[in-house]
């Protein structure tokens, strides 16, 4: 008798680990430079090794919960606001996301946080440092090949997401989604972002006779990229765009916008003229500007606005905190 209860306390045991160390892909997983790493409770974790054949030089993680609920893949591109090689970057990154992603995690989505470059021309890589010879040149298309990539393991391991990411991020990261959006619209669900320096890049040639040269909008466009700029897809994005009214960080691209004849001593009437030409020509957008808030997210927003705009109908929410919104216009 007693045999037979430790044989069975043995059993629960090993059933019991089994069940808690399951999910829908293989912790041994390893393809195209694909790996496991760790589990951190919430889910597993899988490393993306930079792979110039496959046209990519960053590193990225994947973060598979253990009960994803979300059906696009969110990506985050992680911004320390810190300077520091990319060795560096790229522990902050692993350290970091065993604590999670406030939105992402509140979405139970499969997340991608991407590990990019922290040097001081950061937010530029996607900006005025596009075409910059390099390891970093092209820095959108490094993303895109990365996140194709990751689709090819999801699906390979039966999991399988509706089309478009969604790309959200604060600051730097809020630039980061913005312009990304802007390259590769075909690829994105959804962005949420914040904290945009007072300006946001438009689909538009001209602001009041003002040229808007990348990254203030597409008058140059094709010459920067080589290609048209897509705005059928452009306007199938869910965008929630905000800025703090009480934000002192500064205008980004000061110098850009002044060359284009813009003022820039008016932080408050830069964010309308811009907010207000985004309205016109991106109809699921929802553009906010919060009174009382200065450089800080409002997740639960961005959550919300995630949760409703996961479909394929545009639905604005109400800001939890008070604000100008404005909608783009149908």
């Amino acid at each position: 008798m007693k045999k037979t209860l430790i044989t069975l306390f043995t059993v629960i045991i090993v059933l019991t680990a089994v069940s808690c160390a399951s999910t829908s892909v293989s912790e041994d997983k390893s393809q195209d430079g694909i790996t496991y790493e760790f589990y951190t409770g919430a889910g597993k974790v899988y490393k993306i090794s930079a792979n110039a054949g496959r046209g990519y030089n960053i590193v990225s993680y994947l973060v598979i919960p253990n009960d994803v609920k979300y059906s696009h893949l969110y990506v985050y591109p992680y911004k320390s606001g810190s300077r520091h090689d990319y060795a560096a970057h790229e522990k902050e990154v692993r350290t970091k996301l065993k604590n999670g992603n406030p939105v992402a995690d509140k979405l139970k989505a499969i997340t991608l946080w991407l590990v990019l470059p922290q040097d001081e021309a950061e937010y530029m890589r996607l900006g005025t440092l596009l075409n910059e010879p390099g390891k970093w040149k092209r820095l959108d298309n490094q993303i895109k090949n990365a996140i194709e990539d990751v689709y090819s393991f999801l699906e390979s391991e039966g999991i399988t997401l509706k089309d478009g990411i969604v790309i959200s991020g604060y600051s730097g990261e809020g630039s980061t989604c913005v312009n990304f959006a802007m390259l590769h619209p075909e690829m994105v669900h959804a962005v949420a972002a914040g904290g945009l320096a007072w300006h946001v890049i438009v689909p538009m040639e001209q602001i009041d006779s003002h040229d808007l040269n990348w990254p203030l909008g597409i008058n140059n466009y094709k010459q920067v990229t080589g290609y048209s700029f897509d705005y059928e897809s452009w306007k199938n994005i869910k965008f929630y765009l905000d800025q703090g009214l009480l934000d002192d960080r500064g205008i980004k691209y000061g110098g850009r916008l002044e060359q284009a004849g813009f003022s820039i001593d008016n932080e408050r009437r830069l964010w309308d003229t811009f907010a207000s030409a985004m309205a016109e020509c991106t109809p699921n957008a929802e553009l906010v500007l919060y009174k009382k808030v200065g450089h800080a997210p409002v997740h639960e927003d961005y959550i919300r606005f995630l949760k409703e705009n996961e479909g394929e109908e545009f639905k604005p929410i109400t800001p939890s905190k008070e604000a100008v919104v404005l909608l783009g216009e149908k």
